[in-house]
Formats: C-alpha cells, structure tokens, sequence
C-alpha cells in the first residue's frame, strides 16, 4: 500500500517536472528568479568588457 503511494507519488512529480519543462505548467519553486537572472547578465557583461 505505502510502496504503491510512493510510486505514484514519483510519478505525479515527474509529470508535473516535465510538464514545467515544455511549458504548459509553471512550478513557482523551478522559477529562477528574476534578481539572479539580473544579476547573471551583470557579471557576463562585466565578465566580456575585462576580456576585451
């Protein structure tokens, strides 16, 4: 029973993981926030200016 509730469960999850993937769901917690995504291209950007 519990074995069967597990699998289930898993599956449920990894459903939901792939649905976020392609886009038809979106899972708040596999969002990467918008401050780090900023703060990515900043230090890209910095990264390329000191290269050149």
């Amino acid at each position: 029973m519990i074995r069967k509730l597990i699998i289930i469960i898993a599956f449920a999850i990894a459903v939901a993981v792939i649905a976020d993937y392609y886009g038809v769901i979106t899972l708040p917690s596999l969002e990467k926030p918008a401050v780090l995504d900023n703060r990515d291209q900043m230090i890209y950007k910095t990264k390329k200016t000191i290269e050149d």
